[in-house]
């Protein structure tokens, strides 16, 4: 198991470079039931309009 540094290093070698991005986990103990916070974006994404194409193509005619 390379170190951080070495890791580093050959992630660099090889073309690669590390971005690391540190980010609040919701869990229960949060306040937030997981079941709950499904169930909220699922209800945010009903509110929004769902544009589903029809059985034709439709397409300006071409000249000719």
């Amino acid at each position: 198991m390379p170190g951080f540094d070495t890791l580093c290093r050959l992630l660099d070698a090889c073309g690669y470079g590390l971005d690391i991005r540190l980010s609040k986990r919701i869990r229960e103990r949060d306040g937030i039931d997981r079941g709950d916070e499904l169930l909220d974006v699922l209800r945010l994404a009903d509110a929004f309009p769902v544009r589903r194409p029809g059985n034709r193509i439709e397409h300006p005619a071409f000249p000719g």
